[in-house]
């Protein structure tokens, strides 16, 4: 690999992949390469950047600004491993960035190696997981929403059944029967004809 305009080199904590970096002089020029397929992913930059920070699993990399060797453009940028940015952030005096430690896997180092080696199967297996667990949540809100829907209209039959009920009340009060629909109202049309300024024109 020639004619970079590199002087450092920081590999990813998971192998595989390398960032190949220009600090200071070279003006922060990020070269994201995949060592197992010899070729690089993406070309980025970040302008006077002092300092590269992978994360511990080796999925994320931070690219920084420090003050302590540069006064100005102090901040840091986020990216995956694969030069996606994700993130930028100014902060005026910023020093150092520093990953939290990940806690060591769970898994032994022969599950870790089937799970890659059976990447495609167990992600199609999870994925449909997740699929019934998102049709599962969308018949529980359909549900949810059938049910208010009926206590609604259970609750607007109640309460005309009551309206109903005091209509003897309010024909007392009212003098008319309110509750047949026929009868509810009574319209009138009424046609009325006004003359507003009468001008006699004679002829010669």
């Amino acid at each position: 690999m020639e004619k970079r305009s590199a002087n450092h080199l920081f590999w990813s904590p998971a192998g595989k992949y390398i960032l190949i970096a220009g600090l200071r002089n070279y003006n922060g020029v990020l070269e994201f390469f995949n060592v197992q397929d010899l070729e690089t992913i993406t070309t980025e930059d970040h302008f006077n950047c002092t300092n590269v920070e992978w994360d511990p699993t080796g999925r994320y990399v931070a690219t920084y600004v420090s003050f302590w060797r540069h006064p100005l453009e102090n901040g840091y940028n986020l990216w995956t491993f694969s030069g996606k940015h994700m993130h930028r952030e100014y902060r005026e005096k910023f020093y150092q960035l520093l990953w939290r430690p990940r806690p060591p896997s769970l898994l032994s180092k022969e599950v870790e190696e089937n799970i890659k080696k059976n990447f495609k199967q167990i992600s199609d297996k999870y994925r449909k997981e997740d699929e019934a667990r998102a049709e599962a949540a969308r018949r529980a809100e359909l549900e949810r929403k059938a049910k208010l829907r009926n206590d609604f209209e259970n609750l607007l039959r109640q309460r005309w059944a009551e309206y109903r009920a005091d209509a003897p009340k309010r024909r007392a009060i009212t003098g008319h029967d309110d509750v047949d629909e026929e009868n509810e109202y009574l319209s009138v049309e009424e046609d009325v004809e006004e003359v507003i300024d009468e001008q006699v024109i004679e002829e010669y």
